[in-house]
């Protein structure tokens, strides 16, 4: 995967931005508007696939107790990273580890604030647990997506993962989520 510009930025909500806009590291061949999305409560990745353009962001925010600010901030953070749309977006937004019970209840926020804003603003979300993302586009749940992309942010290669299970599952049998 080639890096083809690389930006850092503070946003005017107080969060930064690390902005990487990279060659595809997957043959693209839908011609589809996909976002995928990442939820954290410090480090945020998104990934913008549209016309062979890709985008991935990771974004640091400072953790915040309060879950009114949490969803506000998850909104703020969409809005400033992902606003160009074509017809009939969809998101891919990754679901729960059920293995896991780190900040479960601050991401599950996170994950409804995400989803309440793909509806607002035209996209079709979708919630989809990490095994099947992982197994759909590198053909193994064993496999993470910071380990195959190590030269880019880990929530942002997650992020890239969501976006490719929404171009892949569209010319694959759709799979039991």
């Amino acid at each position: 995967m080639e890096i083809v510009t690389e930006t850092h930025r503070k946003s005017k909500y107080g969060f930064d931005i690390y902005e990487l806009k990279i060659s595809p590291p997957f043959p693209i061949s839908v011609n589809q508007n996909v976002f995928g999305f990442d939820p954290g409560t410090v480090h945020v990745g998104i990934a913008t696939i549209w016309k062979n353009v890709v985008h991935i962001y990771e974004v640091t925010q400072a953790r915040s107790k309060d879950p009114v600010e949490r969803v506000l901030m998850a909104q703020d953070i969409l809005s400033e990273c992902c606003r160009m749309f074509d017809f009939s977006p969809i998101m891919i937004i990754e679901g729960s580890s059920f293995g896991s019970n780190f900040r479960n209840t601050e991401l599950a926020e996170v994950r409804a604030s995400s989803i309440l804003w793909a509806v607002t603003h035209g996209v079709k979300p979708r919630v989809i647990p990490p095994l099947s993302i992982r197994k759909v586009v590198f053909g193994t749940a064993k496999i993470k997506a910071e380990e195959t992309w190590t030269d880019i942010p880990p929530n942002a290669a997650s992020a890239l993962a969501c976006a490719y299970y929404g171009l892949m599952s569209k010319s694959t049998p759709e799979t039991k989520e």
